[in-house]
């Protein structure tokens, strides 16, 4: 729940950003550092299902319920499983299920999206960039570093 509330705060944050740069010289690039271990569980979960609730079909091993939130390791993990339900899984300080007992769930490995938008922004951002890019790509539009040399040519004033 936390986390849902926080991504609403980056929505309307990116949202002031945007209403307030001219993004015909300003770039904005939106990305983040690492991963969680979340999975959203379900097999053919239905359009509308409550991304806090629980899917609607059980288990095919078990037959018991599961949150639609799952986690690969964190402080959600209980043996025997727990049987969440829609009323439990909803709260502020919710638990959701993981598989793994941990104090805290670990980041994750996969890639991050990196949004952009303004100068060059398709050029530098488009495709899957390793990490450390990044800045190098900011430092390049910003005229920052061995760039500023390039900036500062006659040839592109």
């Amino acid at each position: 729940y936390r986390a849902l509330d926080e991504t609403l705060v980056l929505d309307d944050t990116v949202l002031t950003v945007l209403s307030t740069v001219n993004l015909s010289d300003t770039l904005l690039v939106l990305t983040s550092d690492h991963s969680h271990v979340l999975t959203l569980g379900g097999l053919a979960t239905p359009r509308g299902n409550p991304i806090l609730g629980t899917d609607p079909k059980p288990s095919d091993t078990d037959g018991l319920p599961y949150s639609s939130l799952l986690y690969g390791n964190g402080p959600g993990h209980t043996s025997p499983r727990s049987i969440p339900s829609n009323s439990s899984t909803g709260g502020l300080n919710a638990v959701h299920s993981a598989a793994v007992p941990r104090q805290w769930a670990t980041h994750g490995g996969e890639d991050v999206p990196v949004y952009a938008q303004g100068p060059l922004a398709r050029e530098l951002f488009s495709g899957t960039v390793d990490q450390s890019y990044i800045p190098h790509a900011i430092a390049y539009i910003a005229c920052l570093g061995p760039h500023k040399v390039r900036c500062s040519s006659s040839e592109n004033a």
